[in-house]
């Protein structure tokens, strides 16, 4: 599928509050889905793997392209990329729900050892950082998508040194913010890492072991790569990105994981402060909340994330009525919000009736 053909559906849904029904198909079956993921297999991905709600307490997972000759497709483990921050998100509002920190926490006070040069960034907290409105942006230095040899030249950051993301975190935070805090939605890995950094500072624990002590639905996720189950392609000189390492990732996308383990976090309910507008958001279609992408008011009213980085593509819609989609791909597509966009459709067209857990 061409560039230009991926804007119109991604137009189309915008236009239409989110969530048109760009893919027609009977509503008591899988067509739609199973186009929709086709369509996404056509814009590079060579396989992927879905899982979602059937209604009644049931679970289907299905394999298309190259992994449906695998077998066993609820166990093929992904990365689950940017489906990360919903992870880490949950946890930091678990700890919160233990009253170990607040959301309104500031920066410097609960990660003092991050200096941050930018007087502005003062007032940054916990619920700026979840919602990606701190005014960090590294879209200008982004050392999770660069050379590992132009990251030590310009930087001195040496990357086989790095078991974390602090040195990552630290060379950002000494850059001006983009904006002032608490003002936009600027997304930030960063923000993210940070996040990642605190619940292990909290727990004493590996951040893994900790997002799976905070929340059992999150038990079989993990950053080991030896678990790694499904490598997509990459271009060449993107394998040595810092972002294909999942402990440097870590809070910001080094998750790995199935569809299945990923639908089994899903179930778990979401904090009411997750879904609460900010006061800066005027898109009256969708804004992002603590960890997700809402969609109120919309035909198909949901929470949503998608995730994308080299070799991996990933994607979560959880309807406001409790059903649940993931579906991770093996590879990238060329352009990230047309699939989302066309996959959202088709799960939701295929959601379109009454619903029975």
């Amino acid at each position: 599928m061409t560039a230009s053909r991926w804007v119109q559906l991604a137009t189309a849904i915008a236009l239409s509050m989110g969530f048109a029904f760009l893919l027609s198909g009977p509503k008591d079956s899988g067509d739609a889905l199973d186009r929709a993921v086709n369509a996404v297999l056509e814009a590079g991905p060579v396989g992927a793997v879905v899982a979602f709600d059937t209604g009644k307490g049931g679970v289907d997972v299905r394999a298309f392209g190259r992994l449906a000759d695998m077998g066993a497709p609820e166990r093929l483990r992904f990365r689950l990329a940017s489906l990360t921050k919903p992870v880490v998100a949950a946890a930091v509002l678990e700890l919160v729900a233990q009253d170990r920190v607040s959301l309104d926490a500031r920066l410097s006070d609960v990660l003092p050892e991050f200096a941050i040069e930018d007087p502005r960034a003062v007032v940054i907290t916990l619920r700026d950082l979840l919602r990606h409105s701190s005014g960090i942006d590294e879209r200008a230095f982004p050392p999770l998508f660069m050379p590992v040899q132009e990251l030590e030249a310009a930087f001195g950051l040496v990357a086989s040194d790095m078991n974390d993301c602090a040195p990552l975190a630290a060379a950002i935070l000494a850059r001006p913010l983009e904006g002032p805090p608490q003002t936009a939605y600027r997304y930030s890995n960063t923000g993210y890492c940070l996040l990642g950094l605190l619940i292990g500072s909290m727990t004493g624990l590996p951040l893994d072991e900790a997002l799976a002590e905070l929340m059992p639905e999150a038990a079989n996720l993990s950053f080991d790569l030896s678990t790694l189950d499904v490598e997509g392609a990459v271009l060449p000189g993107q394998d040595v990105w810092l972002v294909r390492n999942p402990d440097v990732v870590a809070g910001a996308g080094g998750l790995i994981g199935s569809a299945a383990d990923f639908l089994a976090f899903l179930a778990r309910p979401v904090a009411e402060d997750v879904m609460r507008k900010p006061d800066y958001a005027l898109d009256e279609t969708h804004f992002y909340g603590l960890g997700w992408r809402v969609w109120p008011g919309v035909d198909c009213p949901a929470r949503t994330h998608f995730g994308s980085m080299p070799g991996a593509y990933s994607v979560a819609v959880v309807h406001e009525d409790g059903r649940r989609f993931v579906a991770l791909f093996e590879g990238r597509p060329e352009e990230d919000w047309g699939p989302f966009a066309t996959l959202t459709s088709g799960i939701c067209s295929l959601w379109t009736g009454p619903f029975s857990p």
